[in-house]
């Protein structure tokens, strides 16, 4: 056989092989009792780490004096979804439609939470604003009543479902700003709208309001 010829077997086989996927040093692909056994241990995996998520949310329960803007929740929420996210990329069965199904209650549980959570900081916040040292206004420097405002002002109404709630701050708010003088007026105005305003210049060094992702 001359060289031309055992070179076109060669590249020809070679070809073959490449189209087949199949080699010497090629592993048989997986059977399906090899997937399946492999994504029952994942969905093992992912079942554990939710209980460990919902044991850690039920331990750190909000209370009035311990619900602060750490992003707790948010940090599971996040958690929580990226196991759903891992789910759909598993074969599709009971197993993983039932850890699905419980991952999307667990985040729903946990937006409710956060929610409740934002309440409780602001009812302490307009609390704290409202007792002590900031009870009689008529107390305070001009410069302390413009800090009460912003940091009162830090609540942002909006995500509150409880409208008595809404309705006292607001009302403290009127109270303070109607005790300041026309230039601080103007002052805290145009801070507060700077805070509902997004995103601002990095010149401008003004804190948004807190939003519910920062619970």
């Amino acid at each position: 056989m001359n060289r031309r010829v055992l070179y076109f077997i060669m590249i020809t086989v070679g070809m073959l092989v490449s189209c087949t996927g199949w080699s010497d040093n090629n592993t048989p692909p997986p059977t399906t009792e090899i997937i399946t056994s492999m994504a029952s241990k994942k969905i093992q995996e992912l079942s554990k780490k939710l209980d460990k998520i919902i044991s850690e949310v039920i331990k750190n329960e909000p209370t009035l004096t311990t619900s602060k803007p750490d992003k707790f929740l948010t940090k599971y929420m996040i958690m929580v979804d990226a196991i759903g996210q891992e789910v759909m990329a598993l074969p599709s069965s009971d197993k993983s439609m039932r850890i699905s199904q419980r991952a999307l209650a667990v985040i729903s549980a946990l937006r409710e939470r956060r929610e409740y959570k934002y309440m409780l900081w602001s009812e302490y916040t307009l609390e704290a604003c409202m007792e002590g040292e900031y009870a009689d206004l008529n107390k305070l420097s001009m410069n302390e009543r413009i800090k009460l405002y912003e940091w009162l002002v830090d609540v942002n109404t909006r995500l509150i479902p409880e409208n008595m709630l809404v309705r006292e701050v607001l009302t403290r708010l009127t109270e303070i700003y109607d005790s300041l003088d026309a230039e601080s007026k103007k002052a805290v105005r145009i801070r507060s709208i700077q805070k509902q305003s997004g995103p601002l210049p990095i010149t401008v060094k003004v804190k948004p309001r807190k939003a519910l992702d920062d619970f």
